[in-house]
């Protein structure tokens, strides 16, 4: 797959979230889709490309207080800069 830019993205490659889709957030709890919105600029290891040609990242949330959660977010090429 590719990045926003047009560069070459690979499993274990390390991307940018750019942006993500303000639409397929509307149906989540509150609390979920701002912890997705706060991706946005933050750094991820693509651990999955599908055949959709989708990057597939976890990232570590904190739920408040000591807690961390894990949410796995599939990107697309307009939503990622690969990190070089």
């Amino acid at each position: 797959m590719k990045d926003h830019f047009g560069n070459k993205v690979f499993v274990g490659d390390k991307v940018k979230v750019i942006t993500v889709n303000e639409e397929s957030l509307a149906n989540l709890e509150s609390e979920l889709a701002q912890e997705i919105r706060d991706a946005v600029g933050q750094v991820f290891k693509v651990d999955f490309i599908d055949e959709h040609q989708r990057a597939w990242v976890d990232i570590v949330c904190t739920t408040g207080g000591d807690e961390l959660c894990g949410q796995t977010l599939f990107l697309r090429s307009h939503q990622i800069s690969k990190v070089v």
